[in-house]
């Protein structure tokens, strides 16, 4: 059957990759990791040449186990559109 063909093929793996997402802006790597406490998640900041300044600690939120709302970063802030019920929510981070 075409479905246990499918099924061969199809891998999922044990653990979640280690970066959800990389953002390149202002000479920094922000990666964001699946680290997180269900109130804020890890985002290593790392310069240009590969070296880590900071983890900071952000309060995004996240539409699911694997998918935040969207998120931009620009000139050290988080920008991230929020889901509310009947409107959107603009939330600024520092970073």
């Amino acid at each position: 059957k075409f479905i246990d063909y499918i099924k061969k093929q199809i891998v999922f793996p044990e653990y979640l990759p280690a970066i959800y997402n990389l953002t390149i802006t202002d000479d920094y790597i922000y990666a964001l990791t699946y680290i997180s406490d269900n109130k804020n998640t890890i985002m290593y900041k790392i310069d240009l040449n590969g070296n880590l300044i900071d983890k900071p600690e952000v309060p995004l939120k996240w539409f699911n186990a694997t998918e935040t709302y969207p998120y931009t970063i620009s000139d050290g802030k988080l920008y991230q559109l929020v889901n509310r019920e009947k409107s959107w929510e603009l939330r600024v981070v520092n970073l």
